[in-house]
C-alpha cells in the first residue's frame, strides 16, 4: 500500500475520530487501530495542513424550510439547534436570556 493510500485512510479514520466525540483511547480500542497511530497521523497531516484543526468562527450557514402547522403542532414546535456534538432543543415560550447564557457556554467550549 502506498503512502497516499494509507493517507486516505487515515483521512477518513481521522474524520469518524471527530465526529465521534470519543477520547483518542475510546476511539482506538473500538476501532481496531493503536492509539499512538492514530495520533501519528493526527500530527502527520495537521503538520501538513491535509485537515484543519482550527475551529471556524463568526457565522453559520443555516438552512430554513418553512412549514404549514395548526395551531397545536405549533405550541409543540421545537427549534433544534446544532453545535458539533450537542444540540439544543428551543420550544415555544423558551427564556431568551436563559438560551442566550447557554449558547455562551457552547461557544466558550467550541
Amino acid at each position: 500500500m502506498t503512502h497516499e493510500e494509507r493517507k486516505q485512510i487515515w483521512l477518513e479514520r481521522i474524520t469518524s475520530y471527530k465526529r465521534s466525540g470519543l477520547s483518542k483511547k475510546a476511539w482506538s480500542k473500538s476501532n481496531g487501530v493503536s492509539r499512538g497511530s492514530l495520533t501519528h497521523w493526527l500530527n502527520e497531516l495537521t503538520e501538513n495542513n491535509t485537515i484543519n484543526t482550527k475551529r471556524a468562527k463568526g457565522f453559520i450557514q443555516a438552512k430554513i424550510t418553512p412549514t404549514i402547522t395548526t395551531e397545536a403542532q405549533e405550541k409543540d414546535s421545537v427549534l433544534s439547534i446544532h453545535v458539533g456534538y450537542t444540540t439544543i432543543d428551543v420550544r415555544n415560550g423558551f427564556n431568551k436570556d436563559t438560551l442566550l447564557s447557554v449558547l455562551q457556554v457552547v461557544k466558550n467550549l467550541c
